[in-house]
């Protein structure tokens, strides 16, 4: 469970492209205390949300990496 990046706050998962930067895959949002499993990946993000990742070591480096504030 990771917080959202800010630079990802009002983009799409699709926009995002985390799988492509990263190969983790979004399993799960949690945002105003609701989890929502398997988001639509056309719904915006927003900002105070918590993305439930799943990938292996290299792309957790990946993500953090691409994504570090």
């Amino acid at each position: 469970q990771v917080a959202l990046p800010s630079k990802l706050v009002g983009k799409t998962l699709a926009e995002a492209g985390i799988r492509e930067t990263s190969g983790c895959n979004v399993l799960a949002v949690i945002t105003g205390g609701r989890t929502v499993v398997s988001p639509a990946a056309n719904e915006p993000l927003a900002a105070g949300t918590d993305l439930i990742l799943i990938g292996d070591h290299k792309g957790e480096e990946a993500f953090f990496k691409h994504y570090r504030e």
